[in-house]
């Protein structure tokens, strides 16, 4: 599993250390999610997740689940539009190893 830069800066900027960590075990647990969905109109075939107010937002790509959003529903999708031609680029030097323990107490 892979994680967009921007997407491990926002769960690394949460002060709420709970909220933090719970966002990170959705992500976890992405792969056996029930919840998941397609986003509508997406030709990509991008997924949500959704957990509150917070948006995960991933691909999956050769088999390998790409975060490439975490974020509260009123921005995320609006960033999402304005950097969706970065998140489609097949270069990964902007991706890096989700981590579950950089994100608990």
């Amino acid at each position: 599993m892979l994680i967009a830069n921007q997407a491990n800066k926002f769960l690394l900027k949460k002060k709420n250390s709970n909220v933090r960590e719970d966002l990170a075990r959705v992500v976890m647990e992405i792969e056996s999610s029930t919840q998941s969905k397609i986003l509508k109109g997406s030709k990509n075939k991008l997924r949500r997740v959704r957990w509150n107010d917070y948006r995960i937002i991933y691909k999956i790509l050769d088999g390998e689940i790409i975060i490439l959003m975490i974020g509260l529903r009123k921005n995320c999708y609006k960033k999402l539009n304005n950097n969706l031609n970065n998140f489609l680029r097949p270069d990964y030097s902007c991706y890096q190893p989700f981590e579950f323990n950089l994100y608990c107490n």
